[in-house]
Formats: C-alpha cells, sequence, structure tokens
C-alpha cells in the first residue's frame, strides 16, 4: 500500500476529530449537571455505541476508530503523537465493556476526560502534521 500523502492524513484526522473526537464526548456534555447515574451511564453507551449516525447507518466509535485505522494504515507510526492517540482511544473504548457490567454509579468526570482526551490527541496529531 502506497504511502498516504500528508494532506491525504490531515483530511482523515479532521473527518476522525468530527466523527469520533466531537461524537464520543456530545451526549455527556448535554446532560445536566444533576443527571442520575443511570442517565450518565446511557449517554456514555451512546457516545461509544451509536457515536455517528447518518445515511449510511450508525457507526460506534470503534467502528469509527477501525476505519480510519485501515484507511492510514500505518502512515502515522514515528509521529510524536500518534502513541498518545492509540492510548486516549483504547482508554475510551475501554469504558463500553465496565459500563454495560459496572454496578457501581459510572464515574461521569472520568468518562468524561477519558472521551475528551481523544478529541484532544486527535487535535495534538493534527498540529503536529500541519506543522511540519
Amino acid at each position: 500500500m502506497a504511502k498516504m500523502r500528508r494532506d491525504d492524513l490531515l483530511d482523515a484526522l479532521f473527518d476522525l476529530q468530527h466523527d469520533l473526537g466531537k461524537y464520543l464526548c456530545q451526549p455527556l456534555a448535554w446532560l445536566p449537571a444533576d443527571a442520575s447515574p443511570q442517565e450518565v451511564r446511557e449517554a456514555a453507551l451512546q457516545a461509544l455505541l451509536t457515536t455517528r449516525k447518518g445515511p449510511t447507518g450508525t457507526l460506534s466509535a470503534d467502528d469509527l476508530w477501525q476505519g480510519f485505522i485501515d484507511e492510514v494504515g500505518e502512515d502515522l507510526d514515528g509521529t510524536q503523537e500518534w502513541p498518545n492517540l492509540e492510548h486516549a482511544v483504547a482508554r475510551a473504548l475501554a469504558w463500553s465493556e465496565t459500563l454495560e457490567v459496572a454496578d457501581a454509579p459510572p464515574n461521569r468526570p472520568m468518562i468524561t476526560e477519558d472521551f475528551k482526551r481523544v478529541a484532544d490527541a486527535i487535535r495534538n496529531l493534527i498540529k503536529e502534521l500541519d506543522d511540519a
């Protein structure tokens, strides 16, 4: 597979920022501060499992991430911010399993921070490529 051009990588990252970075954070951000634990759990699961809805259907956060990986391949290996993005996404996606099986109330601040880290990591990688 041919290496992607820098502009194409940036386009893919901008798409990821919109589809994953933005839509992962929205459901929790829209909840009132006094939302119940069940509302927090449902919003976080919505963010992870029905992240992007469009004319072609619904995609989960994992679907969006895997589609991005399939598109860019290993072309971001070697960038300084790539490991941070991989780690942030792994942390965010791990909430899916935790939220589906946990009996304890969800930790809204921690979940929100982990989801926000994905958007921040994408933004940092865009900046790195843009500055290169």
